[in-house]
């Protein structure tokens, strides 16, 4: 049986989701992931790519991917949706023309659907091997093969394209007609037009089982997280997560009020003068958490919670809260604003992914959200501190 502490905390969920290295200005967020739900991102275009998740921010410079059976939606800021298929890569971009800056995508590789809103002084940019095309006010598919070469499927609004072979040209789809334009980096730019209809049965055929899913216009389901006013109770740590090395527990060291990193928090032994530090920071959890701002609810103090120590992949277990899904997240010790991770679950237990970024030294809080079949809360929410030690 569960034993929760009488502390509760009423707190704004208001999720900016950014990575551990802060993201200064997120222009998308990963709206959707589905599937096999195998999305990755690659931050700056360098390194490795780590799996992405859902609601985490891209900045200019990032790198998204998803595998042969994956499809993910991204919202971008200033007002659009893209929808990748399988297999697609794409970077997200900007360009500057004077004093006005155009972000948009460069697609690598595979089929983007997207939509995006009326931007007559900064039009978007959708970048390919075979040329650029800025979106005004736009409903339109891109696919690239292998080789580069670009189909272009405009289903509303006006688009300019600039081919790397051929003039520049603009191009409108009206209520009844619609251009498809094929070009390449050593393929002359090529237009037909065609009735709505049949243009929606070519894209049909080109993408296959994807298609449904891809001209679906995604609701952010998962802004209910972000903005939800949820009691959040203090669960008791050892009590609600399983899979916890207690010997580590034993090995805290040195450790002080808001630590964060492994110097501060975790340069420990297991000597006498290490359990005594490491029952310090028992002792000190609660103040970390009252520092943040947020409000109890109790008459009086209750005992502090015993802080898990866990690897750059944690696993959490819980008893059932009595819903059929579960919202799971990382979260900074004292920040809600800072989220390292989301996720959702059938289980009553969870792992951080092997191909996630590892989470690094440091002090962390879990949250347990019972949710229901679309996303949205359905019932308190549980946190509780834990130590990363690598």
């Amino acid at each position: 049986m569960i034993v929760y502490m009488n502390t509760f905390f009423k707190v704004c969920l208001l999720v900016t989701i950014l990575t551990i290295s802060a993201i200064s200005e997120p222009v998308v967020r990963v709206d959707k992931i589905y599937g096999e739900e195998n999305l990755y991102i690659q931050r700056s275009g360098a390194g490795e790519f780590f799996r992405a998740f859902l609601e985490q921010n891209g900045e200019i410079g990032d790198h998204f991917r998803t595998d042969t059976d994956s499809m993910a939606s991204l919202r971008f800021f200033l007002g659009g949706l893209a929808n990748l298929g399988k297999g697609c890569e794409l970077a997200v971009i900007s360009e500057k023309q004077g004093e006005v800056v155009s972000e948009g995508v460069e697609v690598t590789k595979g089929a983007i659907w997207a939509k995006f809103g009326k931007h007559e002084d900064k039009p978007v940019k959708i970048k390919t091997a075979g040329g650029v095309m800025g979106i005004r006010g736009t409903e339109f598919v891109v696919q690239v093969d292998n080789e580069g070469n670009t189909k272009f499927t405009l289903l509303e609004g006006n688009v300019s394209i600039t081919p790397v072979q051929g003039d520049p040209i603009e191009v409108e789809a009206s209520e009844e007609r619609g251009p498809e334009i094929t070009f390449g980096p050593n393929t002359p730019l090529l237009t037909k037009l065609y009735g709505l209809a049949e243009l929606r049965e070519r894209l049909r055929e080109d993408l296959g089982p994807a298609f449904e899913e891809l001209q679906v216009s995604l609701e952010n389901l998962r802004r209910e997280l972000r903005e939800a006013d949820l009691q959040v109770r203090l669960a008791e740590t050892r009590e609600l997560t399983g899979n916890i090395d207690d010997r580590l527990y034993l090995g805290l060291g040195k450790a002080r009020r808001g630590a964060q990193t492994a110097e501060d928090a975790l340069n420990a032994d297991s000597t006498r003068e290490g359990l005594e530090k490491a029952r310090d920071i028992t002792s000190r959890i609660d103040e970390i958490l009252a520092g943040a701002g947020q409000s109890t609810e109790t008459e009086s103090a209750p005992p502090s919670p015993k802080p898990m120590v866990n690897t750059p992949h944690p696993e959490i277990s819980w008893e059932s809260l009595g819903a059929d899904r579960y919202a799971v997240l990382i979260l900074h010790p004292s920040n809600d604003d800072l989220v390292y991770w989301l996720d959702e679950t059938e289980d009553t237990s969870y792992r951080h992914p092997e191909d996630a970024k590892p989470l690094t030294s440091g002090l962390y809080r879990f949250r347990i959200i019972p949710v229901n079949s679309d996303g949205r809360p359905a019932g308190d929410a549980y946190d509780a501190p834990f130590v990363v030690k690598e």
